[in-house]
């Protein structure tokens, strides 16, 4: 019967040492709940630190609110605008004009055709009824052909008969045939070679030089 008493004792003790450990350490009243918060030396370091950031990006955004009004107070007063201002470049240009329907370029040089030509003239014992000169020519022009022209040209008479292969120079200028005696009268040369043929039918080339002379004997005329 001691024996349960004494085991029933210390369980009774236990109960009120635990009792009285709850008690000190929560203040534990039977019936009431106890919350407690328990804060470690590292939640408490956290905390400071999260406090101390706090208060940093409070200090930075006060001071960038701080440079952004001096930024403006000072773009509004002080600030100066350089203002560059381009001067338009005069252009010149050329305009060459064109007669109306013409198609070739404006800038084209315009090509001169080369003209064939020979070279005649027309003398006496006297001297020059026609001073040489350039006639031009065809690839159809006989050598009584150009002495026509020359002497349309020059306002002289021409006298001729026939013609073809039986055109026959009579006068030229006043000078006609047998006027300086049986044997006188026109003849030509082409190249200082004497015509072999009727002038009406001598074809004459570019370049060619024609003389007409009046001779005294054409028996002399080589």
């Amino acid at each position: 019967m001691k024996g349960w008493q004494k085991i029933i004792g210390d369980i009774a003790s236990w109960l009120l040492v635990i009792g009285g450990i709850g008690y000190a350490l929560y203040g534990y009243t039977p019936g009431k709940t106890i919350t407690t918060t328990t804060t470690t030396p590292q939640v408490k370091q956290v905390q400071q630190d999260q406090q101390t950031a706090a208060e940093t990006v409070k200090n930075v955004e006060g001071i960038v609110s701080n440079a952004e009004a001096t930024s403006s107070d000072t773009a509004g007063k002080n600030s100066t605008v350089k203002v560059i201002t381009t001067q338009p470049v005069k252009q010149t240009s050329t305009v060459t004009q064109q007669p109306a329907g013409s198609t070739a370029p404006a800038s084209a040089p315009v090509e001169e055709k080369k003209q064939d030509t020979v070279t005649v003239s027309v003398k006496t014992p006297d001297g020059y009824l026609i001073a040489p000169r350039s006639v031009e020519i065809n690839n159809q022009t006989k050598a009584a052909d150009v002495l026509k022209q020359v002497c349309q040209e020059a306002g002289i008479k021409l006298e001729t008969t026939g013609s073809g292969a039986t055109l026959y120079t009579k006068g030229i200028g006043g000078w006609r045939e047998f006027d300086k005696g049986p044997y006188s009268g026109w003849s030509y040369r082409i190249n200082g070679v004497k015509g072999d043929r009727s002038s009406g039918i001598k074809d004459v080339n570019p370049g060619d030089t024609l003389e007409w002379n009046y001779v005294v004997d054409y028996r002399e005329d080589k």
